[in-house]
């Protein structure tokens, strides 16, 4: 079901942005792990709400205290793609600013 959640999430993203962030969804493979592991519900789903968040902030500055939250709820994951996410974000909001 979660899957399911997390494909309509990624689809809107993809249909409402400009340019797609991301050509793969690591955010999907984190929640894979995560159901592997076998985390409770509520601890993906709010994995899932932050993620989301992050996703479709387009302030750098915010994004990366996102990311930060996000690394320190969830140590045990590697969130390397936030990287490329804040970079993305940044360049398109100093396009934006111009």
């Amino acid at each position: 079901m979660w899957f399911y959640i997390l494909a309509a999430l990624v689809f809107y993203i993809a249909a409402t942005t400009k340019e797609k962030p991301l050509t793969w969804s690591p955010s999907q493979d984190i929640y894979k792990q995560m159901v592997d592991n076998g985390e409770d519900a509520d601890v993906i789903r709010a994995y899932l709400e932050m993620e989301a968040e992050l996703i479709t902030e387009t302030n750098p500055s915010t994004a990366l205290v996102l990311s930060v939250q996000i690394k320190e709820t969830f140590p045990k994951y590697d969130f390397g793609h936030h990287t490329t996410l804040i970079k993305f974000i940044a360049t398109n909001y100093s396009s934006a600013s111009s």
